[in-house]
């Protein structure tokens, strides 16, 4: 796991590269704080950081191929290299390291563009040709490792973190108000774009090619369409096969490695095929001492049954306010939700454990229906034959006068999305139900001149871009395909690997290996969707292998809840509360701003605080933004 950073020129840059390149590697070197390593050649030079896990010492970058022809700078791992190295080998290949960087850059060597496929694992990557002068930027399928690029003039600039690349020119901070728009829509920036203009992210499955003109390649695509016949109990057992396999490749490491361990399925399937594979790597689960939202009996009580050794991290509100500062500070865009700063918190407790390497649960809510938006989605559906304009039906006026509830998504809060999400198109309508501003209408908030800055642009264009490739699927496809390519890729993996990073901890995801992935894909809408409920198979999975190892109790005891904070009851009381309404969203700085209006930011925040209306999540992507735009803004 490690940090790049790199520009290529069809013009000459002379020796000036180090003077250049040097700050874009500090700027994250936290991502790698193990070795730097340089290129330059020709009229390219790169570098990497690295967090040494494979190969302590052979395994420094830039790496070159066997051949001579190829170097590359490399950040992620390959699971499968292994198996990769024994073909390459065979195929005539040598070997110096036992990295799984060389067997990448070999593979290139002997396979060309045919390898990025091959590939089991999470990377992205810069490859030279020293040959034909090409250059290629790859990013593993899902887009579990980020990576950004910029276009200036004639020449391209590339790098893990987008504050890395602002570290080459200072004209590249334009803001992109459809980015910003879309963030206020949906808590997050989703792929290809990033909050400026200036700056994209490489699409996830895609690689661009440069050999004097630009060309952007996709090389997978998530295909639905190829569905076999299969049962639940098929489902889960070949489930269970497949996450085996995933944990047994990705628990391989030269470094200790920990579980993030919280009180739900999928976590708990990965620990549980830890277990089936004969290995006990320690877990660690976030705590907040509030019984709403504390899952450590669970995780504790899973854990010690399959005697893994456990560990409950406690965090409270001066805890969240050093860490949501520093996050702000780290992160180079608008960040939503407060509990990334969380996740930070847990990263910085686990290195100072020992842990470099943690696996996760991530990604099992969208490949095996774990979000209630479906369930809304096709329940819209039901209703929207009968009530034509449900916002202003007999129905929105019962919900309207329910009381604000506790937590991120109380009842009321949920109904209230509802109702005002249902929209003709199917797609616009699950869109809606992911907005957090419900109840805030932006010229509340934002000055005239702003508003009309966002409204030139449609923040629906993140879903309507992959219109003409899913339009004949079944809905439900459709909308996990969206929450795939835009929500998993842009919410939960980019901010993941930018808070566990920060740490220099290297985050990894069982579920999301190419065997668990392509298994989710062909599932039909009958084995892995169940109205009122979520996950069927993930559920069956873990609970089987619970009561085969002589727990049936502890196999009922799981909830589907989503990992979060009590910001909710801290924002009413304590200094949570004062640090946000007097610091983050104080009066001073929102109009030292130009763009707020402080009158209607102070309403909503009062009017949470009292219990009049749930506003938890409007506030918390008001937050990230001011964060933003207070350190980017012009």
């Amino acid at each position: 796991m490690c940090g790049i950073a790199g520009f290529f020129s069809e013009s000459d840059f002379g020796s000036d590269f180090v003077r250049v390149l040097e700050p874009m590697l500090t700027s994250i070197e936290h991502r790698g704080p193990d070795h730097q390593g340089v290129f330059q050649q020709d009229n390219i030079a790169m570098g990497n950081q690295r967090l040494k896990v494979i190969d302590l010492e052979g395994g420094n970058q830039p790496m070159h191929s066997y051949c001579g022809r190829y170097v590359c700078v490399y950040n992620g791992e390959i699971y499968n290299y292994r198996k990769l190295r024994k073909l390459l080998i065979s195929r005539g290949a040598t070997f110096k390291t036992k990295s799984d960087t060389e067997v990448f850059i070999n593979g290139f060597s002997a396979f060309g563009l045919d390898f990025f496929p091959m590939l089991d694992g999470m990377f992205a990557a810069c490859i030279y040709d020293k040959t034909s002068k090409e250059v290629f930027l790859v990013r593993d399928r899902l887009g579990i490792k980020p990576l950004y690029y910029s276009e200036v003039e004639d020449s391209i600039v590339f790098a893990s973190e987008i504050k890395s690349i602002l570290k080459y020119s200072d004209t590249f901070d334009d803001l992109d108000f459809k980015a910003l728009s879309m963030y206020l829509h949906q808590g997050f920036i989703p792929q290809p774009w990033t909050a400026f203009s200036k700056i994209k992210r490489l699409p996830a499955g895609h690689y661009l090619h440069f050999d004097g003109s630009l060309n952007l390649m996709e090389y997978f695509e998530l295909d639905f369409t190829r569905k076999e016949d299969i049962s639940k109990n098929e489902a889960s057992e070949e489930l269970e096969g497949c996450v085996s396999k995933a944990v047994k490749y990705q628990v391989h490491s030269d470094v200790p490695v920990g579980v993030f361990l919280s009180g739900g399925y999928d976590s708990s399937l990965v620990l549980s095929m830890l277990h089936k594979n004969g290995v006990r790597p320690k877990t660690y689960t976030l705590a907040f001492g509030d019984p709403e939202y504390d899952e450590s009996g669970v995780a504790e009580g899973l854990a010690n049954f399959l005697n893994f050794s456990s560990e409950v991290v406690r965090m409270d509100e001066d805890q969240l306010i050093r860490c949501f500062s520093e996050r702000s500070e780290h992160y180079a865009e608008p960040l939503y939700p407060w509990i990334n700063s969380g996740r930070s918190f847990l990263a910085e407790h686990v290195r100072n454990d020992g842990v470099n390497v943690v696996l996760n649960g991530a990604g099992g809510d969208e490949l095996f229906c774990g979000y209630q938006t479906l369930n809304a989605l096709k329940l819209s559906g039901m209703i929207r034959p009968f009530v034509k304009k449900p916002s202003n039906s007999i129905l929105s006026g019962i919900v309207n006068r329910l009381p604000a509830g506790e937590g991120v998504l109380p009842f009321s809060y949920k109904a209230k999305a509802f109702l005002n999400a249902i929209d003709s198109d199917p797609l616009r309508t699950f869109f809606n139900f992911k907005n957090p501003l419900v109840g805030v209408d932006l010229k509340m908030i934002f000055s005239e001149d702003f508003v009309a800055k966002l409204a030139e642009h449609d923040p629906f264009e993140m879903f309507s871009q992959y219109h003409g490739r899913i339009s004949d699927w079944n809905i439900i496809d459709q909308a996990q395909y969206l929450d795939m390519k835009c929500f998993l890729e842009g919410a939960i993996l980019c901010l993941g690997d930018n808070a566990t990073m920060a740490k220099s901890v290297e985050e990894r995801v069982p579920l999301l290996g190419n065997e668990v992935v392509d298994f989710a894909l062909k599932l039909p809408l009958k084995t892995k969707f169940e109205m009122g409920s979520v996950k069927p198979i993930v559920k069956s999975s873990v609970q089987n292998y619970l009561a085969r190892n002589g727990s049936h109790a502890l196999a009922k005891g799981f909830s589907k809840r989503g990992f979060d904070l009590p910001g909710n009851k801290w924002m009413k009381s304590g200094s949570w509360g004062e640090y946000i309404g007097d610091h983050v969203l104080g009066e001073d700085r929102l109009i030292n701003m130009g763009i707020f209006k402080p009158a209607g930011v102070r309403d909503i925040v009062l009017r949470h605080k009292r219990g009049e209306t749930n506003f938890e999540r409007a506030i918390q992507v008001i937050t990230g933004f001011v964060e933003f735009f207070d350190r980017y803004g012009k």
